[in-house]
């Protein structure tokens, strides 16, 4: 073996006493580490490959075993997590506040970065926060009709027709572009993007990504969609100066879907905008479909607050006196309270 590691103790009621798996891995000439543990009586001074734990620095016990093992250890200081939200309603705050605090636990700084006004309780556990009030929408190229069906009922729903095609993928755009910037400034090497409703339950990942990140210069799942081919957008990873360089800074609807016809893209949908914005460049990894999705339902718990929402008045088939109020909205959870209201001849009839 390259390293025999034990990390027992024992307690003040259970004290360890000399291990003969100490002796098995010495007598093997296996490198080991051990506490100095006042039991030993420090017999273990005198063996040439035996070294010896700190009992209350983590830290510096991960660089003692990189050391031994000789491989790099990864310091996730100079890297961030920009975490894109949208805190306009209780529920997406909550889930936006448990996506940070969770972020943080791996050791990485944390940009908030948002097109509506962050409210305080964010921005007091985020290590920084980046309000863009230039919140810019599009219509979409390519979704144009809904819809759904059940047991009950089915419907279709023309988006144009109530203009429910209204996209926002420009401001996801600009907000991974707002927390790059902000990367580069403070000296941060990687950054990962993370929509606020995926919640890591597990850095390891991320870890498994920086080490990619050390020879190249972006991640990317690659999946295929209706639209075309595409990446994953509400978690990637990239150097700061890669996202700057390949993707321009955009201020309008216009700017943003000019893109399309620039890289060639079969849509202005934003994933597969990006496909085909970084498809000719080298020096990135793109992660087979199926090992990401493992990997993402392994380490994470998606919330699932889709921005999919559509609101409108749908005809009754085979009974033209009735009419449909229709609302759909994707998320798991919402807090929103709607409120309908009937009117003829500018009196409610109905509330």
């Amino acid at each position: 073996m390259d390293l025999f590691l034990f990390t027992s103790r024992g307690t003040n009621n259970d004290k360890e006493t000399m291990p003969l798996v100490i002796r098995e891995a010495v007598s093997y000439q296996i490198p080991v580490l051990i506490y100095n543990l006042p039991v030993y009586l420090n017999y273990w001074d005198d063996f040439k490959g035996v070294s010896y734990l700190e009992f209350n620095n983590f830290e510096k016990n991960c660089e003692i075993i990189a050391s031994k093992l000789d491989v790099k250890i990864n310091k996730p200081e100079k890297e961030a997590i920009i975490i894109s939200t949208y805190p306009v309603t209780d529920s997406i705050t909550n889930t936006t506040k448990e996506c940070i605090i969770k972020a943080k636990q791996t050791g990485r700084k944390i940009i908030l970065v948002s097109h509506a006004p962050i409210p305080e309780e964010l921005q007091s556990i985020s290590d920084y926060c980046i309000f863009d009030k230039n919140n810019i929408l599009t219509k979409h190229t390519f979704f144009n009709s809904s819809w759904y069906s059940s047991e009950n009922f089915d419907n279709y729903i023309n988006l144009k027709g109530e203009d429910n095609d209204v996209y926002h993928g420009p401001t996801v755009y600009t907000n991974y572009y707002n927390g790059c910037i902000l990367a580069k400034t403070l000296g941060i090497k990687k950054v990962f993007f993370l929509n606020f409703d995926y919640i890591i339950n597990d850095g390891t990942y991320l870890n498994e990504i920086s080490s990619i990140l050390d020879n190249q210069d972006a991640f990317y799942e690659l999946r295929h969609e209706q639209e075309g081919p595409c990446v994953t957008t509400f978690f990637a990873a990239a150097k700061p100066e890669f996202y700057l360089e390949n993707f321009p800074v955009i201020n309008t609807a216009e700017e943003y879907n000019a893109l399309q016809y620039q890289w060639g893209s079969e849509t202005n949908s934003l994933e597969n905008l990006m496909y085909n914005g970084v498809k000719t460049l080298s020096n990135i990894h793109f992660e087979n479909f199926e090992v990401f999705r493992n990997k993402l339902n392994k380490y994470f718990t998606h919330k699932d607050f889709s921005r999919v929402e559509y609101f409108t008045i749908l005809p009754v088939q085979d009974h033209p006196e009735l009419f449909c109020p229709y609302i759909q909205i994707s998320n798991s959870k919402d807090s929103r309270l709607l409120k309908l209201r009937v009117t003829k001849n500018k009196e409610t009839i109905l509330k």
